[in-house]
């Protein structure tokens, strides 16, 4: 879905709520846009919900991936300044087991201390105790900075 069609989406979901406030039925507004009740009823449940266009998820207040990427990039900031940081973190993360937030949290990792630091990707994987080829994979991950 194009960020135009969204657009309209949103705006059609947008008329159909306020019909729905003003105490017009669900028969009433899918008569108007041409549309079932039920598939009234299905938008008008739906639209409690936003869309990611990152993470291509829905979600009611705050994507989890970015609220994990922003919080994470709080901490990373400090811990980039400080070298014997760096490696307390590196030592945390090379710890860490495949849950999500572990895989975010080393891709954001590698991808901040390949563009701020410029070190390797042999480096980075010496620092996590990683093979080269797992740190270049996360670093192509989507999960962007």
């Amino acid at each position: 879905m194009s960020r135009k069609q969204y657009k309209n989406l949103k705006e059609r979901l947008r008329k159909i709520t306020l019909l729905r406030k003003k105490g017009s039925t669900l028969k009433e507004i899918g008569d108007a846009f041409g549309i079932s009740q039920e598939r009234v009823r299905q938008l008008i449940t739906q639209k409690k919900y936003k869309k990611c266009f990152s993470h291509h998820i829905k979600f009611l207040i705050l994507c989890p991936y970015c609220e994990i990427k922003n919080s994470y990039l709080k901490i990373l900031s400090r811990i980039i300044k400080n070298s014997r940081s760096l490696l307390y973190e590196a030592k945390r993360l090379s710890e860490l087991d495949r849950k999500k937030v572990s895989i975010i949290q080393k891709a954001i990792f590698i991808k901040t201390v390949k563009n701020s630091l410029h070190y390797s990707f042999n480096k980075i994987a010496r620092l996590l105790k990683k093979h080269h080829s797992s740190i270049i994979n996360l670093y192509n991950t989507s999960y962007e900075i």
